[in-house]
């Protein structure tokens, strides 16, 4: 429990093993935290990466938390990157519950491959978000002089979730949505008004 505390979170670089967050891997329960200011630049392949946990798993609870400045990206424009990023978690599976969360940093997948960007979750399944809302500019994927060189994305950007198979209540979107440099308006995972909340919804 956060108990309401705040902290300033920063991680640059290539990482061969864990994901990154406050916690790398939740298993458990996480409320009450502030992550202040800060910034994560994930450069290593195959990584996710949140302000609270990099990955969430087997019934693990978010609750209360905020993500107020601490800038979430993946960098290194290389080709066929695989990435999952998130402003509160990255990866979500396993019956994981995110309850009253707010993002209001950018979440930024400035690469080329398959990679996820959300304001609140990367990708995931089996997964109930409920309460929440994103503020932050979400981007996946490179500019259009990039795609000349590099493979193109199979991206997804969304301003709850990048791509995620999950119940999604009383939530909503007010941040700007790019995705393969093409500015989306877009709530959860299907185009829509940036502005529309989801109330008893559905993402997948």
């Amino acid at each position: 429990d956060g108990n309401g505390h705040s902290i300033i979170f920063n991680y640059y670089g290539y990482n061969s093993g864990d994901d990154i967050g406050i916690f790398s891997y939740l298993y458990g329960t996480v409320k009450n935290l502030i992550v202040l200011d800060g910034n994560v630049e994930l450069l290593a392949n195959d990584k996710s990466a949140g302000a609270i946990a990099g990955s969430a798993y087997s019934g693990a609870i978010i609750e209360n938390c905020i993500n107020v400045n601490c800038t979430i990206e993946a960098a290194g424009k290389t080709s066929n990157f695989n990435t999952n990023i998130g402003g509160i978690v990255g990866y979500v599976s396993g019956n994981v519950k995110i309850t009253n969360c707010a993002n209001f940093a950018d979440v930024l997948a400035d690469v080329s491959g398959n990679v996820k960007a959300g304001g609140i979750v990367g990708e995931g399944g089996n997964a109930q978000i409920s309460q929440c809302f994103n503020m932050g500019t979400v981007k996946a994927g490179l500019n259009d002089t990039d795609f000349k060189i590099y493979t193109p994305n199979l991206a997804y950007a969304g301003g709850i979730a990048g791509n995620i198979d999950a119940k999604i209540e009383n939530s909503f979107n007010r941040g700007s949505i790019f995705s393969n440099a093409i500015e989306k308006e877009e709530t959860v995972t299907t185009y829509a008004n940036k502005y529309q909340e989801v109330v008893n919804g559905s993402g997948n």
